[in-house]
């Protein structure tokens, strides 16, 4: 099955930075819909968004990304990276390290300016909120990540898998 990495986290959740969660939900479903499979990374500061991710979408991946974790972290965020059709992340390290990975990328911005903090990835996709005329990332709708992430699935992964 193709794969897609959704990492609905951002670190500090004060500057704003977080897509809503929900609308990363409804992305994950639309990913199953198309006979996808949604692999959702949650980070430490994430943890408590795991019985959420398996409500709302129970075939999704979460794979175990613990400090503890030998294989997990940083290292496998970005060999996953390698593997996935596409990735769609919030301005964030998770999305740096899929980018890092190869992952054609959907990047999400509000406050921050993507011109500065996009990652560098061989294929990305910026949704903005600016472009939706706000800076608040409620202001992205879901069907323009959508629309974005189908351009990024059509890349493909890095891998050719």
């Amino acid at each position: 099955p193709g794969y897609v990495a959704l990492a609905p986290g951002a670190g500090n959740k004060a500057v704003g930075k977080h897509w809503p969660f929900e609308r990363f939900m409804a992305v994950a479903r639309r990913q199953a819909e198309r006979g996808r499979v949604p692999v959702v990374l949650l980070g430490p500061a994430e943890r408590q968004w795991e019985a959420a991710v398996r409500g709302a979408v129970p075939g999704a991946l979460l794979p175990d990304l613990g400090d503890d974790v030998p294989e997990g972290g940083p290292t496998l965020t970005v060999a996953l990276g390698g593997r996935v059709a596409a990735a769609v992340a919030n301005c964030s390290g998770a999305g740096h390290l899929l980018a890092a990975g190869g992952a054609p990328m959907v990047s999400l911005f509000g406050p921050p300016r993507p011109e500065k903090y996009a990652p560098f990835s061989r294929a990305l996709g910026v949704v903005a909120a600016q472009d939706h005329g706000s800076t608040a990332m409620e202001a992205i709708p879901v069907e323009a990540v959508l629309d974005a992430l189908e351009r990024q699935v059509a890349i493909g992964p890095a891998s050719g898998v």
